[in-house]
């Protein structure tokens, strides 16, 4: 397996080929990516405060960018050009648009802003607290950049072994394939899997010292913000260490099972609980705490992920983290600016009792958001949960789910040739669980039959058709699926409030009683009192 990688899966999507000659960051990267990186951040900041979320799909941006790209490099003239007072020069177009100066533009424009504006809009809404300007910039740019440097941590056997593949990337690595010839070269070597060794071979790694700097700086800029300008979100120095700590103990584990399975978790409720027990009765709190722990977390998660596709894809780490850290950069301050204007020029944003009807700021994240800091930070879990309150015995699932694992392992061991018993994965299966109550199972029905066929049947008996087809075509179905919504939104849904068929699928559970309260004493009309 030295001359290709280990995994299968691996196998039939990567090639196994590099060519290192490939130009990265060109004149073209700029002029593409900053301008559809800072559209991107506008719709979507705007979309946040809507009623209607705005998400655009990245494979639509990624042909979008396939398709500018080859235009300027028929349009742009073969120039050189030189700064003024400098030695250094580029060329206005070197050539085609290649596979990795397409990778290095989607990073530039698919990087995200922090969602830790939400504690800075919640706080004014609905606590009636003004952060001032500088302490909300600590706050945005510190949650942003604290999970780029813990990924530096992680990223040796995250992103060098090759048994952590992360199935997740494959579909993206499978549509630059289909849009672009393969690479020319190939090398042997016994040591490594190639794509590692093709990466060592032709490549520098990124310093570990610029992730440590990053992280402390980013500590450091929190604890700033905590402990000064007058504590205004309820957050002490040593409960950031605390959201620092769990990060970085469960980011490792969390890390393996999306580079092995695909599918990963947060830590948002536990980040909860965990600040509910430990600050009762301080909702902003709770909800810088979470902010904090879970940002840092997907943030890291995300960055790793990129690594991993660019590993495969072939582009150099130095480029990847400067491309990254740009763009984070450009998308985190874009975000902020537009965020804090809206929230300071528009009329009762987010308070749609004193909204004019139909008003589309009523700010959906905000109130969810809202919502949860009161139950685990106002109320606390203490009250809800153990101990004073009535669903003590929820927390019996947690402990199944920390030993759920443990007979499977030992039976992996007594039997191992029984390999069924190591394609069975609790983490996944209680998180997909735990994902039922926001869409119900019909979509879920849809999800399973797709992946049974696709990932199980048509890999094992038609491998060279999955290998050809299965990501493109998870890539098409994606593509089309954001254009039918987009295009029924703008054609039915916006302007003429026709929102499809009633029928009996409508209702999740065709149980009229299902909203109705099951404490005692509760009164609500329409449902019955239990005594």
């Amino acid at each position: 397996m030295a001359d290709d990688s280990p995994i299968e899966q691996v196998r039939l999507t990567v090639p196994p080929t590099d060519d290192p000659t490939l130009q990265v960051l060109t004149i073209r990267t700029w002029l593409v990516g900053i301008p559809l990186c800072i559209l991107q951040t506008v719709l979507v900041r705007i979309g946040i405060f809507r009623r209607q979320l705005i998400s655009i799909s990245s494979v639509c941006i990624d042909i979008s960018l396939l398709m500018v790209g080859n235009l300027l490099a028929k349009v742009l003239p073969e120039k050189s050009v030189r700064m003024p007072g400098t030695r250094w020069n580029f060329s206005l177009n070197p050539g085609p648009f290649n596979i990795k100066e397409h990778v290095a533009t989607s990073i530039l424009v698919n990087s995200r802003a922090s969602p830790g504006f939400l504690n800075i809009s919640i706080a004014k809404i609905f606590y009636r607290r003004e952060i001032q300007l500088w302490p909300a910039v600590l706050l945005v740019t510190s949650t942003q950049f604290l999970g780029f440097g813990f990924a530096g941590l992680f990223l040796k056997f995250l992103v060098d072994s090759p048994y952590m593949w992360w199935p997740s990337i494959l579909p993206s690595i499978s549509f630059y394939k289909s849009l672009w010839h393969q690479f020319k070269k190939a090398y042997k070597d016994e040591e490594q899997d190639v794509h590692a060794r093709l990466m060592k071979q032709n490549y520098e790694s990124v310093p570990q010292w610029w992730f440590y700097s990053m992280s402390l700086s980013m500590i450091g800029m929190a604890i700033l913000f905590c402990e000064g300008f007058g504590g205004q979100i309820q957050l002490r120095y040593w409960e950031l260490l605390l959201a620092c700590a769990v990060v970085l103990l469960f980011l490792p584990l969390e890390g393996v099972l999306s580079a092995s399975t695909g599918s990963g978790f947060g830590l948002d409720l536990l980040l909860e609980i965990i600040i509910g027990y430990l600050n009762p009765g301080k909702p902003l709190g709770n909800m810088a705490f979470r902010l904090y722990g879970s940002e840092a977390q997907q943030m890291a998660a995300g960055v790793i992920a990129t690594f991993k596709l660019t590993h495969y894809m072939k582009v150099a780490p130095k480029i990847v983290f400067f491309i990254m850290f740009v763009g984070t950069t450009c998308s985190c301050f874009v975000d902020f600016g537009v965020a804090w204007w809206m929230l300071h020029s528009v009329n009762n944003i987010c308070q749609p009792e004193l909204l004019p009807i139909g008003s589309p700021w009523t700010c959906p994240s905000e109130r969810a958001t809202y919502i949860s800091g009161v139950t685990w930070g106002l109320i606390g879990p203490s009250k809800i949960f153990y101990p004073e309150g009535m669903y003590s015995a929820v927390f019996i699932f947690a402990l199944i789910g920390l030993v759920a694992p443990i007979p499977l392992w030992l039976l992996s061991h007594k039997y191992p040739e029984k390999k069924w018993i190591t394609l069975v994965n609790f983490p996944i299966v209680f998180g997909v669980a735990s994902a039922f109550s926001l869409g119900g199972l019909a979509s879920y029905w849809s999800w399973f039959t797709v992946g049974l066929i696709f990932n199980y049947v048509i890999f094992h008996k038609y491998k060279k058709w999955w290998a050809r087809y299965n990501y493109v075509l998870s890539a098409g179905l994606n593509v089309g699926s954001a254009f039918c919504i987009v295009l029924l939104s703008l054609s039915l849904q916006l302007f003429e409030d026709v929102y499809g068929v009633n029928w009996w699928g409508l209702d999740s559970d065709h149980c009229p009683l299902a909203k109705c309260p099951t404490v005692p004493g509760v009164v609500i009309q329409g449902c019955p009192m239990i005594k």
